[in-house]
């Protein structure tokens, strides 16, 4: 986000090119990406009370903190079909009212997410960090008991669990204004040169671990599948984040973001039961160091207003109250669970997907 710093000093650059006498009508970019149109009704000089007021901001020295707390809701996508429960049993009907065996990817998640951010003036830009914590759980039972002269029964009973730790150890932050770096006239015409681009670099740490669990039994265990994969790695990450208003406290915004990681990448899965080629009981490990590629997308709406306006207006100063709502997707490369089903049994790199929904709320001050 811009620094509140980066404004203050421009317009007082400004005042110093331009002189006093003339200034009637001021935007300035505020932190977030917000323009603040500021003007002074008998013409004078919008910041003469911050010039008189913030010395430090006057001398350079002026810095701001971000800080976001929020949350998310994910939804895990990856592909069942290697860890399908698979078996045949034409003695027991319960089986086939047992059916579908359960694809437990359609459970939200809890994402408690923390984003802080410093901005100095004297630096010429900002250094942020942040973390997430994601934990997805999801459970399936069945059962069937069929009476009658030859009774049946059948058992389905299915879990998975996926934990992520995401933690931005250092991430050095620029922001530009549209307007500022491509004054053109169609620029202006398009309603562009307020948006800002805040462009990141900086080192990432993350951590992954999930299981899956399931088995159908009706007497004997028929089929039965169980997989677990864990990563941890370290490496650089580099963003991409946009805001465009369009309404006095109103825009939209996205935030990109792609990662590359490091380590250790262990997985395992185990599969029996039986299919069209007869009975399997399959097992594959895979332990080895990886280079991880992750991928993060992030647009929706957002609001942005000084909580004291009229401070706000008179010097330039205070604390901002901003909200976030938007659309949320990741993808994890090279973290999908290995295939061991049948014929499908086979060492992969699927990746996996999360998608959903994120609210975020914070101050800036």
């Amino acid at each position: 986000m811009p620094a509140r710093s980066s404004w203050v000093v421009a317009a007082i650059g400004g005042l110093l090119l331009a002189g006093t006498g003339r200034a009637q009508t001021t935007a300035v970019v505020g932190p977030g990406g917000r323009p603040f149109t500021l003007e002074r009704l008998d013409g004078g000089d919008p910041f003469a009370a911050a010039a008189a007021v913030g010395g430090d901001a006057a001398n350079g020295s002026a810095s701001v903190w971000d800080v976001h707390v929020g949350f998310s809701y994910l939804r895990p996508e990856w592909a069942n079909r290697g860890l399908s429960l698979r078996t045949v049993a034409p003695g027991n009907p319960s089986i086939a009212a047992v059916r579908p065996f359960g694809d437990l990817s359609n459970s939200f998640g809890f994402v408690p997410r923390i984003d802080l951010q410093y901005n100095s003036a004297e630096l010429g830009f900002g250094m942020a960090t942040s973390a997430q914590f994601l934990n997805v759980g999801g459970n399936l039972e069945r059962t069937v008991a069929l009476g009658g002269a030859a009774p049946t029964a059948a058992d389905l009973i299915a879990s998975y669990n996926l934990s992520i730790l995401i933690v931005d150890i250092a991430r050095i932050t620029k922001t530009v204004r549209l307007g500022d770096v491509a004054s053109h006239p169609l620029v202006e015409r398009l309603g562009r040169a307020d948006d800002t681009f805040a462009f990141s670099v900086g080192t990432r740490y993350g951590a992954l671990r999930q299981t899956w669990n399931a088995s159908l039994r009706g007497g004997p265990t028929f089929a039965s599948a169980d997989a677990n994969q864990t990563f941890s790695g370290l490496g650089l990450t580099t963003g991409l984040a946009t805001d465009h208003p369009w309404a006095e406290q109103w825009g939209f915004y996205t935030n990109n973001r792609l990662s590359l990681l490091v380590g250790p990448n262990n997985r395992k899965s185990v599969a029996s039961g039986t299919d069209a080629g007869g009975p399997f009981n399959n097992s594959l490990v895979e332990n080895k160091t990886i280079l991880l590629p992750a991928l993060e997308f992030e647009t929706g709406v957002r609001y942005m207003a000084p909580l004291d306006s009229k401070k706000f207006q008179a010097n330039g100063t205070g604390p901002l109250l901003s909200a976030r709502v938007g659309f949320v997707g990741q993808l994890w490369g090279n973290s999908g669970f290995l295939p061991a089903a049948g014929a499908d049994a086979r060492f992969t790199n699927r990746p996996l997907y999360l998608i959903g929904v994120t609210v975020l709320a914070g101050i800036e001050y």
